[in-house]
């Protein structure tokens, strides 16, 4: 059985649980998901200037950051990857809970959320 993988960019509306799906991709191969992220942001971006940043699981990286920052302009919220795939932190050092899925910082422009599914 095969399993399709995408990524898929959306905004949060002004109404409660609102969302409107803004790209999707599929992710041809495993591993390829940043960079096909990433060329979803890059297509996005001069289509939604009052976009702050994003938000993302953790598949975006260092150099991933670097993009958003210097070239997007936008500012990634993720959290960090372990050192090794499947390496696990003691309990003391994880997360308490879940990361924010959507940010707002100010009342004229809101943080677009990305998301992937398998």
């Amino acid at each position: 059985m095969s399993r399709s993988i995408g990524t898929l960019q959306a905004a949060r509306g002004e109404e409660v649980r609102s969302r409107v799906i803004l790209d999707v991709e599929r992710v041809p191969e495993p591993g390829q998901e940043a960079a096909v992220a990433m060329a979803c942001f890059i297509r996005l971006a001069p289509f939604v200037p009052g976009v702050q940043g994003v938000v993302y699981d953790t598949a975006l990286r260092g150099v991933h950051h670097q993009v958003l920052l210097r070239e997007l302009g936008l500012l990634p919220v993720n959290r960090v990857t372990a050192a090794e795939k499947g390496a696990n932190a003691p309990d003391h050092q994880r997360w308490p809970g879940p990361i924010a899925q959507g940010i707002e910082p100010s009342s004229d422009a809101r943080f677009h959320a990305a998301r992937r599914w398998s």
